[in-house]
């Protein structure tokens, strides 16, 4: 008797370990890749848990993550039996798109079968399932994104992350990013829950962080090179008093938010577009200022910005203050001021709209002498923009001046990293400016420590309450593709400077980089900025990254404007586009819409 209820135990395991097929988490419930930029092959990828919600775990933790002992393969069933499942994304080298595994799934805790298969019931280990960490690599550089996932056998319904001393310390759902700012030894652990219990797993990474590492990381070749030395050089002969500051390094970051949390109302990301001050994307973030009498709509007149202090970030050195003098019909109109500081000598700060001066920085404004100054305007408005190179030291929280009233909407701040390779624009020579500055834009809160740039990250959005949740969450300002019609163009003649008339841009926006956007200047048409979702095939809406010189006209229509109070709320007509070279393009406005024959008349060339 006991001999043949052995056996029939034993019959039933067997069958319970039989071969089952797996189906993957659908496309719609996948998140975001935080690598591959707008445009690229559309793919499931992995978000900082810290900076957007994980989409598809965000409300159902992890929903059920069940398997026999059989390894799931996305969109191939099964294979050889393996003892776990993978939720890692596979290591990527350079800029290489970082896809992320799609995980089977199962609502009652069972494996979804495929074809005819039926599901077949997760085994649930006693004690809970049994999981270990897969991160890219053993040893990473400090402040470089870590990216880490778990392989699994059993039942697993909620997976929390946890990180001590990262940046996001902590995490839910199958993947997890993070990163360290200091270096040496630093360990990641996982929390697995299934229905029969609780497991934990860790993972040792090296955190390499040399004594001359900059806020960006690593110094690299080029960084090293004789070009990086000669940008110092040129800094330093503009601003005496940048390269006697510390070699940056995680003692420099700053410290504190420049205005208090409930002085503005959200902070708007990198490369946003608004006719006409910025038909590109732009170089700077803004604090959004909330308006003097609380409801931010109405008449500015009336309800203006209000009056915020703008406080020193840090231990800084102010190198430069530049200001406007407007006047209008014979009188003062404002007074406008920007302030370029820097921490260290690799890394420059520009607060653009401060509306009034310290006494001190006053004081040492009249006591210096303009650099260079320039005067413009018309009959009715006269404006002086000055440049004055100063020298002054600034402790952590103290008040430089204020920000909003009558001058300004928003305090913006730009950050240029004199130590990094300089941006890869299709066409560098468009973006000359002093040392090149341009070239090196970095987002400003990377400038920050883990916990200042936290009280801040969060609040990144659009002027409508959206938020972006998209990495990276900062705000990306070239977006330029060679070879394709992503990114800035020009057209007409360039002495080292464009006007509004002659830009076009053909990006992604800056809270929602799924959506194409088409800026235009003018030359063209009338200026304006639209939003439609890209298409990844055909001729009409097509994604502008996939658009190259293959001899064909492409057709976008439909967008609808970004800005309020736009001249054309949706897109008149149609644009056409062929890319004649990875360096021209032809582009022509014309009524109809893109069902009609394509071809053009009288197009405008733009070119890189």
């Amino acid at each position: 008797m006991t001999h043949r209820l052995v056996a029939i135990v034993f019959l039933f395991l067997l069958a319970a370990c039989g071969q089952a097929t797996v189906t993957p988490l659908p496309e719609s419930k996948a998140m975001a890749n935080p690598e591959a930029g707008p445009g690229a092959a559309s793919q499931p990828a992995a978000v900082s848990p810290a900076e957007t919600p994980p989409a598809g775990f965000s409300s159902r933790s992890v929903r059920s993550l069940t398997t026999p002992d059989v390894k799931a393969e996305p969109g191939r069933g099964t294979q050889s039996p393996a003892e776990f499942v993978s939720t890692a994304p596979p290591p990527v080298s350079g800029n290489q798109s970082r896809p992320t595994s799609k995980l089977p799934a199962g609502n009652d805790g069972t494996i979804s079968g495929q074809g005819n298969t039926p599901p077949t019931p997760a085994r649930d280990l006693p004690g809970g399932p049994r999981v270990s960490i897969e991160c890219g690599t053993p040893t990473a550089v400090a402040l470089a994104p870590i990216y880490c996932g778990f392989k699994f056998k059993g039942s697993v319904e909620r997976a929390r992350w946890s990180a001590p001393g990262g940046s996001p310390s902590q995490g839910n759902g199958s993947n997890f990013q993070t990163s360290f700012l200091t270096g040496g030894g630093h360990t990641v652990h996982l929390e697995a829950c299934g229905r029969l219990g609780c497991v934990t797993a860790s993972r040792e990474i090296l955190v390499v962080a040399p004594a001359d590492l900059g806020v960006n990381g690593p110094t690299t070749d080029a960084s090293n090179s004789r070009e990086a030395e000669a940008r110092r050089g040129e800094a330093n002969g503009k601003w005496s008093g940048l390269y006697s500051l510390p070699q940056c390094s995680q003692s420099t970051l700053l410290t504190l938010p420049p205005l208090e949390q409930d002085a503005y109302e959200v902070i708007i990301p990198l490369g946003l577009l608004t006719t006409p001050q910025h038909i590109l994307p732009t170089s700077h973030i803004y604090y959004h200022l909330k308006r003097k009498f609380g409801d931010s709509g109405g008449d500015r007149e009336a309800n203006p910005p209000a009056v915020a202090q703008v406080r020193a970030p840090g231990n800084i050195r102010i190198l430069e203050i530049n200001y406007t003098v407007a006047n209008k019909d014979g009188e003062l109109w404002y007074r406008d001021y920007d302030l370029v500081f820097a921490p260290c000598r690799d890394r420059l700060f520009e607060f653009i709209h401060v509306s009034t001066l310290n006494p001190e920085l006053t004081r040492l404004l009249e006591s210096a002498e303009p650099s260079q100054c320039d005067e413009y305007g018309s009959v009715e408005s006269q404006y002086r923009y000055c440049q004055t190179s100063v020298q002054l030291d600034i402790t952590t929280g103290t008040v430089l001046g204020t920000t909003g009233g009558t001058v300004s909407a928003a305090l913006d701040l730009e950050a240029y990293d004199l130590s990094a390779p300089p941006l890869a624009f299709a066409n560098p020579d468009r973006y000359f400016s002093d040392l090149d500055l341009r070239l090196h834009v970095t987002c400003p809160l990377d400038g920050f420590t883990p916990q200042a740039r936290a009280e801040q990250i969060g609040r990144m959005g659009g002027y409508d309450g959206r938020p972006r949740t998209h990495a990276p969450v900062c705000g990306r300002v070239m977006q330029d593709v060679p070879g394709t019609v992503q990114g800035n163009w020009f057209t007409g003649s360039f002495d080292g400077h464009t006007n509004w008339e002659q830009e076009m841009a053909l990006v992604h926006d800056h809270i929602d980089p799924t959506l194409a956007a088409i800026s235009i200047g003018g030359s063209v048409m009338d200026m304006g900025v639209w939003l439609f979702p890209p298409e990844q095939r055909g001729l009409i809406n097509r994604e502008f990254s996939q658009v190259k010189p293959d001899g064909r006209i492409y057709c976008y229509q439909g967008g609808l404007s970004s800005e309020f109070g736009q001249k054309y709320p949706e897109f008149p007509g149609r644009l056409l586009i062929r890319m004649e070279t990875e360096e021209s393009m032809s582009v022509e406005r014309q009524d109809g819409s893109c069902e009609n024959g394509l071809g053009f008349s009288d197009p405008v060339v733009y070119q890189r």
